[in-house]
Parts: C-alpha cells; structure tokens; sequence
C-alpha cells in the first residue's frame, strides 16, 4: 500500500520559512519607521515649529502619481534661533511656494506634518505591518501536527494564537484607520 502524505518537501519548508522571516523583519521596519512619523505627527516627541516652504515640485515623471519633494526651511519654536534648511522627500502633498506649515522634527530627520490628516496617513502603515507581523510569527510558530495527534494545546500553540490575535488586532487597525479617513473626508467635502 502506497503512503500519502500531505508534507511539504523540506526544501520548499525552508525556504518558505526564509520567506517568512524575511517579509516579518522587512514589515518590523517599516511598522517602525511608521511608528516614529506616527509619534512625531501627534506630537509625542521631537520639536515643534513651522517649515516655511521654498518651493515643491513633482518628481514622478510618469505623471499617474505623486511624488513631491519640497525645499524648505524649518523653525523650532523652542527658540527660534536654531532654523536649518530641509529638503522633504516624499512629502504629503504639493505645499504651495510660502506655505507655513506645522510640523515636528526628531533629533536629526527631517519634518513630519503634525495633525489629524498626517497621523491618519501613518496608522493604517502601523496596523498593516502589525498585521503582518503578528501572521507571520504566528504561522512560523505554529506546530505541525499529526492527523493522529491528540487535541491538546501545547505552548507552541497558545503563543501561535496569541501572535494571530495581533495580526487580527493589526489588521481592525488598518480597517478601522480607513473607516475614520473615509468618513473625516465626506464630512469635509460636506462642510
């Protein structure tokens, strides 16, 4: 009688698992580089001032998306004497020449916005990245049981459900993000 067995060949199990690390350390830094503008963008740290705007342009040359950069310079508030020139990359939209705009600045990156509409733009980033994450550890965690095997829950299984409750929780996140922003925009468009 010929054995049938759903297992996966080792080589596929490897690299899959390589996969799998790889996509969680890439979504832990952009989660993390999120995270900061998210902080930065609801004030939490860094300085406060005001990027007065030299000029913005667009450097997709494709023209089907936006990709503005804009010259500046950047004023603390704290004292008013420490105002350095920026150059934002990838910035949120096409600031008009002379603008000033409010915006926080850690301790040697550029300026994030500060605002309602900035920190909405780095929260679904956060709960996205969470999401993977949270799947991916859960998934790598998970143990491989037998057909046969008893029904009992082990440690392995316990920190795998707990790691899926994240994802879940990362994912609501994003929806809930997406939820908020597409009712603040009809309410203004209404305004």
């Amino acid at each position: 009688m010929a054995r049938t067995t759903s297992e996966t060949h080792p080589v596929t199990r490897v690299v899959g698992r390589i996969l799998g690390v790889f996509a969680i350390l890439m979504a832990g830094v952009w989660g993390s580089i999120a995270g900061n503008d998210l902080a930065l963008s609801v004030g939490a740290f860094g300085s406060s001032g005001t990027y007065a705007v030299s000029e913005c342009h667009d450097t997709d040359l494709r023209r089907n998306n936006s990709d503005y950069e804009c010259d500046g310079m950047f004023t603390p508030h704290d004292d008013g004497q420490g105002s350095s020139y920026v150059e934002i990359e990838g910035a949120a939209e096409d600031y008009p020449d002379g603008a000033r705009i409010e915006m926080q600045a850690d301790s040697g990156g550029e300026p994030q916005p500060v605002g309602f509409w900035p920190a909405l733009g780095e929260i679904w980033q956060v709960g996205l990245a969470l999401m993977v994450v949270g799947i991916g550890i859960a998934v790598l965690v998970d143990p491989k049981k037998s057909p046969h095997a008893r029904p009992e829950t082990t440690p392995r299984d316990r920190v795998s459900q707990a790691f899926f409750v994240v994802g879940a929780a990362g994912l609501a996140i994003a929806v809930l993000d997406g939820v908020v922003a597409i009712a603040a925009g009809l309410i203004s468009l209404a305004a």
